[in-house]
């Protein structure tokens, strides 16, 4: 639905008028975004998500009403926004799933009269986001982050080459929208200079201020990460840890395997973190364990939004998501799961590719992937109970044949033309 005409259809407006509870905005459809709607929706929670554009599964769950618009970044977004709460028939809570929306958010005093959220303080948006200014706090107050170098220009990188011990990791200080929108991965290993200067010229397209950090030694398995919500006291609702068991990209991706841990190692760490910077709200922090040491290195935090792997949180009992809107409603969290942290959480397709990039590398056989996804577990996408997917994905699949013959029948033409 294009933001040109009315936003809410006719069934959700029924949901809305039979539903005791306020409804939910989510920005975002893509797994995180999927993720917070999917969870409020078990609540019987009247929730609309906000996107660009119709995601090929996500898109078409039940578990929201999808609301299209044109203008998803900038300020025309915000106006967007506030077009939408003057059609919702009461005040709807906020959630954000992607960075490019949290200091928009901020920055737009007037949503906070028109939706309820816990925002972070803006200096603490500011300090969190900014890899050289949080590096530059963690020194002063003894947090354990990697040798860091900072670099405005290619010949910064360079100067900085005899200083490195390689593998380094390569990332832009701030990952602005550009960057999102086009860079292949959001983080590079370099094992060489020459593979420094190569991926900072492909980064520098579109943020040329960059940092180069000392790699961790470790693999997926040694990333350590926690989920905190706190109120605007700073008093925490919530909290769940758990680790990374494969990544896509390997090494330096996106989580596409993960489980809860038994006994916290970071967590206290990751609550004073957000505590002292004034972090209301959501937050998570995420650590590479150094097997040399045992001792615990911050990656990078998260601010303002929703994590990737929050539903290992869910999964597992904690649901963080519900926890801050019972809470931001003013009313009792009604959920009775007990607490787990055995189950895992699968990212299907990209764990398949993580899991054939070990394969192919001799470190993992088909036995054991296999044995990697035993036990309890739950799927970051599919589920029985969201026939709207399953229906998706069915007429996805009869359609194949059709996109195929297709595809074979330009390529016999454009041949016949040549």
């Amino acid at each position: 639905m294009s933001h040109t005409s009315g936003f809410l259809d006719a069934a959700f407006r029924k949901r809305l008028a039979r539903s005791s509870l306020p409804p939910a905005v989510v920005i975002g459809t893509e797994v995180t975004g999927f993720t917070i709607a999917r969870a409020l929706a078990k609540h019987n929670v009247p929730v609309l998500a906000v996107d660009s554009q119709r995601r090929r599964y996500t898109g078409y769950s039940s578990a929201f009403q999808l609301v299209l618009t044109r203008d998803y970044y900038g300020e025309a977004f915000v106006d967007f926004l506030v077009q939408l709460a003057q059609e919702i028939p009461c005040r709807a809570t906020l959630f954000i799933s992607k960075d490019e929306h949290v200091k928009l958010v901020g920055a737009a005093p007037q949503l906070k009269s028109l939706y309820t959220y816990e925002y972070p303080q803006p200096s603490a948006v500011d300090l969190l986001m900014n890899k050289d200014a949080f590096v530059e706090l963690a020194g002063v107050r003894g947090w354990e982050v990697p040798g860091t170098y900072s670099c405005a220009s290619e010949a910064d990188v360079r100067a900085a080459i005899p200083l490195l011990t390689f593998p380094v990791v390569l990332k832009p200080r701030t990952k602005n929208l550009a960057f999102r929108a086009h860079s292949p991965q959001k983080v590079f290993r370099c094992d060489t200079p020459e593979d420094l200067v190569r991926d900072y010229r492909l980064i520098a397209q579109w943020e040329t201020d960059a940092i180069v950090q000392e790699w961790i030694p470790g693999g997926d398995d040694e990333i350590y990460f926690s989920f905190h919500y706190l109120d605007a006291s700073l008093n925490e609702i919530a909290s769940f840890e758990g680790k990374k068991i494969r990544q896509w990209l390997p090494l330096c991706g996106s989580t596409a395997l993960a489980v809860g841990v038994a006994h916290p190692r970071v967590t206290e760490l990751s609550r004073h973190i957000l505590k002292e910077t004034g972090c209301a709200g959501f937050g998570a922090v995420e650590y590479k364990r150094d097997a040399r040491t045992d001792r615990f290195v911050i990656m990078e935090p998260t601010v303002g939004r929703v994590n990737l792997q929050i539903g290992v949180a869910v999964a597992n009992g904690t649901d963080i998501i519900s926890r801050a809107y019972f809470h931001l409603i003013g009313q009792a969290y009604p959920g009775a799961l007990p607490v787990t942290s055995n189950v895992k959480w699968v990212y299907g397709r990209s764990d398949f590719k993580s899991a054939r990039y070990y394969m192919a590398r001799g470190e993992l056989t088909w036995m054991g992937y296999l044995q990697s996804l035993r036990g309890r577990k739950h799927f970051a996408v599919w589920s029985h109970a969201d026939a709207s997917m399953l229906a998706a994905l069915a007429r996805h699949i009869l359609a194949l044949p059709f996109r195929i013959l297709g595809r074979a029948l330009r390529r016999a033409t454009r041949a016949v033309q040549d």
